[in-house]
């Protein structure tokens, strides 16, 4: 009986191992990757500080027709 729970304990350990390799190896640098080649200009950007600039406001609704 106790041979069967060690070799659960090691399968379980080697799917940790493998899910953590994978986590490291292949997901998060294909995000990494996908945040770097997205570039500046496209609409779907998930970070607006690169439109608005370090200082300044987005431009509004209100801002372009003088607030009416």
């Amino acid at each position: 009986m106790t041979s069967e729970v060690w070799q659960f304990l090691g399968f379980l350990a080697l799917t940790g191992v493998a899910i953590v390799l994978w986590l490291f190896i292949v997901y998060l640098p294909g995000r990494t990757m996908e945040d770097w080649s997205g570039g500046e200009g496209q609409g779907g950007s998930r970070n607006c500080s690169t439109e608005a600039g370090a200082g300044e406001r987005p431009v509004s609704f209100e801002d372009r027709d003088g607030g009416r």
